[in-house]
């Protein structure tokens, strides 16, 4: 049977369910009043080496996945240095070898940028928060999930900037089992190269609840008094058995995006994640092309 798990789940996962109930409200009214929209459709392919966490070689399950989100904004200027900007969205997500992980997810988002003098090498700051309700073909994946983030920038040369964040993220599922709460800071580089290319190298660290999932039977997990639960999720013979752990996960990522016309850009990703857990860990490499567009 399965439980909440413990880590994390005070004050942030608190804070976070409420930014959720008051984006939701406090936003309502804003795009009510909106008049100029920036719509944006943005398509994805990513490919996942490890999409079962797993550290054992044969409970590692490669996997494709589409994405593809339909969002709409609209800036509006505060004063001289304050901007906000209000998002909707909607994002259909597929993965045709394992379709459980389906879903269909509506959400809003909300930026607050204060730009600390005049200028391109002026630095900014930026407040963000969102709110998702996620629709999966499996019910009990379904889910709320909100978020809480700062971001600093501070353009470097006229081809570098610098950026620092950091980021609290909460999912409240309708099966307690695909639960999770974590906290995420990075650093990022950019770099616009002389060729129509744009660079930037990010490294993450994040620590929060982690979902693994297993070949059954893992004595060490029932001696170790894991709470697992059973998922029919991937399409092998037998169950997968679930188990969270929390954990510190490091990504390094590289993405290098270009425009292909005046509405129209191209960007290609490769992210490595390193999780350790006690004796074991397991990697992550994700590879992905988006491509985007303002219609």
């Amino acid at each position: 049977m399965a439980s909440r798990p413990l880590p994390l789940r005070h004050a942030p996962a608190r804070m976070l369910r409420s930014l959720r109930g008051v984006a939701f409200l406090a936003l309502l009214p804003l795009a009510a009043r909106a008049q100029a929209w920036e719509p944006v459709l943005a398509t994805q392919f990513k490919w996942h080496d490890n999409a079962t966490n797993a550290d054992r070689a044969a409970d590692i399950l490669p996997a494709a996945q589409f994405l593809a989100t339909l969002s709409t904004s609209q800036r509006r200027i505060l004063a001289s240095r304050d901007q906000l900007l209000f998002t909707a969205r909607i994002t259909l997500e597929s993965w045709p070898r394992y379709d459980g992980l389906d879903r269909l997810a509506p959400g809003l988002g909300l930026v607050w940028q204060r730009k600390f003098g005049l200028g391109a090498y002026a630095p900014a700051l930026r407040a963000e928060f969102s709110a998702e309700r996620a629709l999966a073909r499996e019910s009990g994946r379904s889910a709320n999930t909100g978020t809480a983030g700062l971001v600093f920038r501070q353009r470097l040369t006229s081809a570098f900037t610098a950026q620092l964040g950091h980021e609290f993220a909460r999912t409240d599922a309708r099966d307690l089992a695909f639960d999770r709460t974590g906290r995420e800071t990075s650093a990022r580089l950019g770099w616009q190269s002389p060729i129509p290319w744009h660079f930037e190298l990010t490294l993450g660290f994040r620590h929060g609840d982690v979902l693994v999932y297993s070949a059954p039977p893992r004595p060490d997990l029932v001696k170790k008094g894991k709470i697992i639960t059973f998922s029919e999720t991937f399409d092998r013979q037998g169950s997968f058995i679930a188990y969270y752990f929390p954990a510190d996960t490091r990504s390094l990522a590289l993405r290098a995006s270009r425009p292909l016309d005046r509405t129209t850009t191209l960007a290609l990703s490769l992210e490595l994640r390193r999780t350790p857990h006690g004796d074991v860990e397991y990697r992550n490499r994700l590879f992905a092309l988006s491509l985007q567009r303002r219609l």
